[in-house]
């Protein structure tokens, strides 16, 4: 069984001066939400053993304020591609992932990393992939369970959405 976290970085904020999008922060609300995002992922029992990132600045800051919650070392996989790449593109990358890895979180960003979700999703609460269709804000996180022996087998609608859920729907926002 593996499990595969689909996060889109948090809130970030305007592109500094003389630096491009790839250089945008967080906000102060983005790292609150990525604070959260990670509260909620320690309470549920994640044991992610690895992190895909796109090395974009507010995707790593999500990352760092996200993973400050969580009780395990996470090895992160800082991937430049990510930032510009299409849902086919983070495929091959989640493919690449070591088989002792049972639980990976990617952070990226829209549109590919929903484009992703919906390519993946198989099946899951109707609402959930409802609810995934029609949008995929900053700080949502989309779970999905695949029934594979390693990430090589992950496939388009091979996937389960165990869960779909934002910032703004934690309990502490």
């Amino acid at each position: 069984m593996k499990t595969l976290y689909l996060l889109r970085h948090c809130k970030a904020g305007s592109t500094p001066p003389n630096a491009g999008d790839h250089d945008r922060p967080l906000l102060e609300s983005g790292i609150a939400d990525a604070t959260a995002i990670g509260q909620y992922l320690e309470k549920s029992g994640a044991k992610i053993g690895q992190a895909l990132c796109s090395t974009a600045v507010r995707a790593e800051e999500t990352f760092e304020a996200l993973a400050k919650q969580l009780s395990g070392a996470i090895s992160v996989r800082p991937e430049r591609a990510l930032y510009t790449t299409t849902a086919g593109g983070i495929l091959a990358s989640i493919k690449e992932t070591d088989t002792e890895i049972a639980q990976l979180l990617m952070i990226g960003h829209v549109p590919a990393i929903q484009e992703l979700a919906i390519a993946l999703c198989g099946g899951g609460s109707p609402q959930l992939v409802a609810a995934l269709t029609k949008g995929f804000s900053s700080g949502t996180l989309a779970t999905l369970t695949f029934d594979i022996p390693d990430w090589t087998g992950v496939a388009l609608r091979a996937g389960d959405l165990t869960d779909f859920i934002s910032p703004e729907q934690l309990p502490a926002n």
